[in-house]
Formats: C-alpha cells, structure tokens, sequence
C-alpha cells in the first residue's frame, strides 16, 4: 500500500535507495581512438537555483527554473520538440514532485511533453538513479509504466509514461530538482 508513485495525486514520499552508477566522460575523439563504445553525447548541461527554496524544502520558485532550462534547451536543434523523452528525478515527495512537474510543463509551455520516464519510483533514491535509466532508453531498452501510478495529480500536470510502446530517443533530457533550491540538467544524445 505505500509506494512513492511519482506524480500520482496519492503519492506518499520516496522510496531509499542504495547503489552506485559510474560513467566516464570524455571527448568523443579520445573515446573512439581508444576503441571505446560510446553510448552518449552531452548535447547540453545546464544548472539554476529557486531562491524561493528553504535550506530544507523546495520552494515556489518554478517559473525561474523553467526559463533557465527553457533557454538551455532552446538552442538544441528542434528546440523542446527536439526532446524525445524526459527522465525526470520525481520521487514521489509531495512538494518536490509538484514543482518539477510545474517546472516541465511551464518549459514546455502549451506543447506537449514527450514521454516522462520515473525511474525513482523503481530504484529508489540515489545519485545515479536517473543517470543509467536514461542510458538504457537511449539503448531502446523497454521502458515500463510507473509502478502505483493511477491517477494524475492536478497540481502537477504530468504524468509518467505508461510503458507503452516508444520510439528509440535521439535525445533525452534528464531533470533533476533538490530539496534546498539546487536544479540541474543534462540532455544526453544517441551516439551515431
């Protein structure tokens, strides 16, 4: 009965998590002249604070952060359509979920997003939760519903992907929003 279900109107906190995701991120020149395999581009990396945020909780302050990532991601090619998946840090928290929700959805302004992977609500909350989630997607790894969620919650305005069929990603955006004001993004592309 207690489950995180990020973005559900019934969501009930986070789920702890323990583990470890480690990446090695160099030039791509370097990467192929050493015969390595690249699974990734950065195609852009950007970071903002809500000063709205207490040292201890989210804050108020969605419409900064979604202009700070609406700019970063305007200069991709295709601008936010050029986006085929969101993998969002969602936890499942009340207030946090709530405002990276309100963060996706003002970016996007009236478009709709592409799909929203919450990958926190499997492997619970640790530092590379969303890092190889996002890799796997880009891999065309089938990616499945959200477990628990059932019924979108107003206040946030998004809802994960129902594990329905999705086309491989050219380029996803990873999201991430702490407790304390501290927002971060990165938009990994598919290495040709």
């Amino acid at each position: 009965a207690e489950m995180p279900r990020p973005f559900d109107r019934r969501r009930n906190g986070f789920l702890a998590g323990e583990g470890a995701t480690f990446l090695v991120l160099e030039r791509e020149d370097d990467a192929r002249a050493r015969g390595a395999r690249v699974l990734a581009r950065v195609g852009w990396s950007g970071a903002a604070f809500d000063a709205t945020a207490s040292v201890r909780d989210w804050g108020d302050g969605h419409a900064a952060l979604a202009a700070a990532l609406r700019a970063g991601i305007d200069r991709l090619p295709g601008g936010a359509s050029g986006v085929s998946v969101v993998v969002s840090g969602a936890s499942g928290a009340r207030r946090g979920d709530r405002i990276e929700g309100r963060v996706l959805r003002a970016a996007w302004r009236e478009a709709p997003l592409p799909p929203v992977l919450v990958p926190k609500a499997v492997v619970g909350e640790y530092g590379g939760g969303i890092l190889a989630p996002a890799l796997l997607a880009l891999e065309g790894a089938y990616i499945g519903p959200t477990p628990g969620f059932e019924e979108p919650d107003p206040e946030v305005g998004v809802a994960p992907h129902d594990g329905g069929g999705m086309e491989i990603p050219a380029r996803i955006l990873l999201t991430g929003l702490a407790s304390g004001g501290a927002a971060a993004w990165v938009v990994l592309e598919r290495a040709p």
